[in-house]
């Protein structure tokens, strides 16, 4: 820590061996965190120096030099992101760009659709009201034909009978104009108005023929640039590695030890990581991230290949997946900020709560989970409550109880003890109507006095100016009057009421 807080401070004060040392120190891992993200040696390279330029610019804005590693990790994985987001542009000549049409309809062309749409519409207001509805069902909503008719409760025939009348009307209605004008353009005997109509359609018909082979020959031209740029693209990227190759690779890469071979061996072997970090993942919560996992997978792969000897006899698959394997399982533990020994006692805790459940057919009690643990009742309560610090829930996590496709938050979800129950507040503004329908003022307030501000009854024959036989004698009569009424609703009420 001391040596890189060393570094980090001369690189930040304009060392340039200390730039140096840092790009040698760090350069596998920022090439082997963007390898994972990428899966591509030639993208990850990029990557790792435009996060080594990302990162010496900053180097200002980083508060504590000796976390210069997990910052610059944060960085390499920014880049690798970036670069996997962006999109190779299609560029061509000026001569191919200056040939391409113009995709947007010009004035003319929208004239005409604006025309067209109108007639369709009037053509539609002709038609009868089952042979519209039919029409827009099949042609704007897509639905099938049977569809079509169980929705409108009539036999699939019906449905056809109906499309195939309303396409005559609507050919009927369409096409009469377009054959007048058809007719007239060919015998030439028009009038001034419709010799310019004429002209005019003549006009866009060629422009058309124009435009369209225009945009044929910059289409080819595109297409010929295309295939230029592949073939100048295809020998920058390595070829794959034959089976009958592996072995004079690997005898190769032992003995020179060169990067460009271990480049290409990590990139041949990459799906393995995938693979075990897709299987991991499906036991994992969905918090993790598979990206992470194969970031911190490419790291054991490039381990194994630097100590996997051939001469041994192992298939390098079932040398690589114990590394692997393993550097996934140490980055979840480093991510992980329970520490090891309180999530191996909430295992164990878990596990005999387990088994007594299934030896006695029902919860255990903690006496009998301390029993069975060898623990005293403190040290027992003791685990029990650093057990309970060891899951964490996401709050954005999506929750879904049902086969809906609609996503729904776990905050969503959590009750709020302060809001009324809208159901509950009904009811009680249902009883309240119907006990008190019937009561005059005096009764409610003999009612209201008794049993919610608990007076007595020679107080409320006080403050009623009545005396107290009165009152108790109208209280009386009062509850008889509520019993009959709350008898005769009894049906209504979700609690039991007694006779």
């Amino acid at each position: 820590m001391e040596d890189i807080r060393a570094l980090v401070l001369a690189a930040r004060g304009g060392a340039l061996d200390a730039c140096r040392t840092l790009v040698d120190r760090f350069a596998e891992m920022a090439f082997g965190a963007a390898m994972g993200r990428l899966g591509d040696i030639h993208l990850a390279q990029d990557a790792a120096q435009e996060a080594f330029l990302e990162a010496f610019k900053g180097l200002d804005k980083l508060q504590d030099p000796a976390a210069f590693a997990g910052w610059f990790r944060v960085i390499v994985f920014r880049q690798a992101a970036r670069i996997g987001r962006r999109k190779k542009a299609i560029t061509s000549g000026l001569d191919a760009a200056a040939m391409l049409a113009d995709k947007r309809p010009g004035p003319l062309e929208m004239a005409q659709r604006n025309e067209i749409a109108v007639q369709l519409q009037r053509a539609m207001a002709v038609l009868p009201e089952a042979h519209r509805v039919v029409v827009r069902l099949f042609y704007l909503q897509g639905e099938a034909t049977a569809a079509i008719a169980e929705k409108l409760e009539v036999p699939v025939s019906t449905v056809k009978k109906r499309l195939h009348d309303a396409r005559a009307k609507l050919r009927r209605g369409l096409g009469s104009k377009y054959a007048m004008s058809g007719a007239v353009e060919k015998k030439g005997a028009v009038s001034e108005g419709g010799g310019r109509s004429a002209r005019c359609v003549r006009a866009v018909v060629k422009r058309v023929q124009v435009e369209t082979k225009k945009e044929e020959k910059a289409m080819a031209v595109m297409q010929s640039v295309r295939k230029e740029r592949k073939r100048r693209l295809a020998p920058s990227r390595p070829r794959p590695i034959e089976v009958g190759e592996l072995d004079g690779l690997w005898k190769r890469y032992k003995e020179t030890e060169d990067k460009g071979i271990r480049n290409r061996l990590l990139e041949h072997y990459h799906s393995l990581v995938k693979y075990h970090a897709t299987r991991m993942a499906a036991r994992l919560p969905n918090e993790v991230d598979v990206e992470d996992l194969v970031s911190a997978g490419t790291f054991g792969l490039m381990d194994a290949i630097g100590s996997f000897d051939p001469e041994r006899g192992i298939k390098f698959e079932t040398f690589c997946a114990q590394r692997i394997r393993g550097a996934i399982i140490d980055e979840l533990r480093a991510l992980d900020w329970v520490p090891r020994l309180v999530r191996r006692r909430s295992s164990e805790v878990s596990a005999v709560r387990n088994s007594l459940n299934m030896e006695l057919g029902r919860l255990p009690s903690e006496e009998e989970i301390a029993g069975r643990l060898n623990v005293d009742a403190e040290e027992f309560r003791r685990m029990h409550r650093d057990a309970a610090t060891v899951s964490m829930v996401s709050l954005s996590r999506k929750w879904n109880a049902s086969d809906s496709s609609r996503d729904t938050a776990e905050v969503d979800l959590i009750r709020d003890p302060a809001q009324v129950n809208p159901l509950s507040a009904l009811e009680r503004l249902n009883v309240r109507s119907v006990l008190l329908h019937g009561m005059s003022r005096s009764e409610r307030l003999i009612v209201m006095l008794y049993y919610f501000e608990n007076l007595t009854m020679r107080e409320i024959g006080a403050a009623l100016d009545l005396s107290e036989s009165r009152v108790s004698q109208m209280h009386k009569s009062i509850m008889d009057r509520l019993k009959a009424q709350v008898m005769a609703h009894a049906d209504e009420f979700e609690f039991p009421i007694a006779g």
